[in-house]
């Protein structure tokens, strides 16, 4: 794409092993270790190492399919990933390893290591109702470059490095965090 296109809805799986998941024209060189985000849009799950996502069951193609829950699986297998992205809504879970995460404007959930995000399951409306890291234990020293936009980031275990490029941030620990309603608390 030449840049500014909308690019839908994705979500994206990573596996075992360093995964390079690149969305919305985003670019790395490996040359110079570069990852550069892209100036395309899509809302996006993107998942560096294992995990799952669940959603409301839609009956006809007429009703909504509401999130329930992201979250990681096996905390303890996966790789270093580089996840790059562009604008656009996104939750991102980069796993084990040393992720390096890049994504541009837009409201974000971003977690640097294993992580679990709850939607309203009860009303099953896809409201959010808890962003936490899942594995106080395991984890790598991620690099995380935002852009502007409503954003929740924790970066887990590790000697991590959080960039935000923003008129306003939301909620950002460099350690491990636990975000419920309106309220957040950084341990």
């Amino acid at each position: 794409s030449t840049g500014g296109a909308d690019l839908g809805l994705n979500v994206v799986l990573g596996g075992m092993l360093g995964d390079v998941i690149l969305m919305d024209g985003a670019t790395y060189d490996p040359v110079t270790g570069k990852l550069t985000g892209g100036t395309d849009a899509s809302d996006d799950i993107l998942l560096g190492d294992n995990g799952e996502v669940h959603r409301t069951a839609a009956i006809t193609a007429a009703d909504a399919n509401f999130m329930l829950q992201v979250i990681s699986t096996r905390p303890d297998r996966g790789g270093d990933d580089l996840i790059g992205t562009g604008n656009g809504g996104k939750v991102i879970i980069g796993g084990l390893g040393a992720d390096k995460i890049t994504a541009v404007d837009g409201d974000k959930l971003v977690m640097g290591d294993n992580a679990q995000v709850d939607y309203d399951t009860a009303a099953q409306n896809g409201l959010l109702r808890t962003v936490q890291n899942i594995e106080l234990t395991l984890g790598g020293a991620d690099t995380i470059r935002l852009g502007d936009g409503f954003t929740i980031a924790m970066a887990g275990i590790g000697s991590d490095s959080i960039e935000i490029d923003a008129t306003k941030a939301g909620y950002m620990t460099a350690g491990f965090g636990n975000v419920t309603g309106f309220s957040a608390t950084a341990t």
